[in-house]
């Protein structure tokens, strides 16, 4: 039976759906269709962030999780449906909506689909815990494709899968914060980096990254990439050439197999200041009035950093 709420005018119910906290629009949308339709129209009431890890989907307002959708593929323990574009078995406990789905594409597809509809959807993070995780390149080109804002993305671990992992790289481009764990594998011929606009970017593992991948990011804010096989004559050329254009670079820090000298990283270039000590900070002059400076955190890290 419907609500006599839902035959309000369109202000009035505003103003009335506006005081319903998001688990109550939720369930309410399930009463039915035309329920659904009337919620719709009033989803910037209610704003949401959504986490998506591994097998659930966690639905978050001002960083405080509400609801949760839990994914399975098999067992029988449904007693009630829900309809996203389909209509699934569901089992309800404790703020967990537990659905039943036989492809997991298909159920985060819809699921994001379904939240898209009722609520502002002000950014989709993603965790990647395990290894079986095909589901996240085409979840992550799904978010790009509805003009989702991505927020944070992390993998951990990841097969080795060339295509799969170009699909997610380009997919996490726009990403606010991007964690990287589980590229231990080379070479990765991924050469679409200038496209990067990350806030924060984090590869632990960069074995496979070429002097020209990390000065094509230059459209990202902070660089830490770990474990990449440069010398001292690859961090001067990086080092120069940041001093000439640094882009939207803020901070790079670079983690080495081997160990650095920091007289060889700024070796020829014009140093126009020095903070002295045992580890000395050395200083650039970078173009309006940037200033660049560069020391070693330790004996395999270089960092660079940028004051305007």
């Amino acid at each position: 039976m419907l609500f006599p709420l839902l035959s309000l005018p369109d202000l009035a119910l505003e103003e009335i759906v506006k005081n319903f906290d998001h688990k109550e629009i939720l369930f309410l949308t399930q009463t039915s269709q035309k329920a659904r339709r009337q919620i719709s129209k009033h989803k910037k009431s209610h704003s949401v962030e959504i986490k998506v890890t591994d097998f659930d989907v966690e639905i978050s307002c001002n960083n405080r999780k509400f609801f949760r959708i839990q994914i399975k593929t098999w067992g029988r323990e449904f007693n009630s449906s829900w309809r996203f574009k389909t209509l699934v078995p569901v089992q309800y406990q404790e703020s967990t909506l537990t659905c039943f789905w036989r492809l997991e594409f298909t159920a985060f597809q819809e699921i994001l689909d379904f939240l898209k509809e009722i609520f502002q959807i002000k950014e989709v993070s993603l965790k990647v815990i395990e290894e079986r995780s095909s589901w996240v390149a085409p979840i992550l080109e799904h978010c790009v494709s509805k003009n989702l804002k991505i927020g944070s993305v992390e993998w951990s671990p990841i097969k080795k899968n060339e295509e799969m992992v170009d699909r997610l790289l380009m997919a996490s481009r726009g990403a606010s914060w991007l964690k990287i764990r589980g590229l231990q594998f080379a070479p990765i011929r991924f050469n679409h980096f200038h496209l990067f606009r990350v806030d924060q970017l984090s590869i632990l593992y960069a074995i496979w990254m070429t002097a020209e991948n990390i000065l094509a990011l230059r459209n990202c804010k902070r660089l830490d990439l770990g474990f990449i096989r440069l010398n001292a004559v690859d961090m001067n050329r990086i080092l120069r050439e940041y001093i000439k254009n640094p882009g939207n670079l803020q901070e790079i820090r670079l983690t080495c197999y081997e160990c650095l000298e920091l007289d060889e990283v700024v070796k020829d270039l014009k140093i126009v200041g020095i903070e002295g000590g045992d580890n000395p900070k050395y200083w650039f002059a970078g173009q309006n009035g940037i200033r660049i400076s560069a020391m070693m955190e330790s004996i395999r890290t270089l960092l660079i950093t940028r004051e305007t």
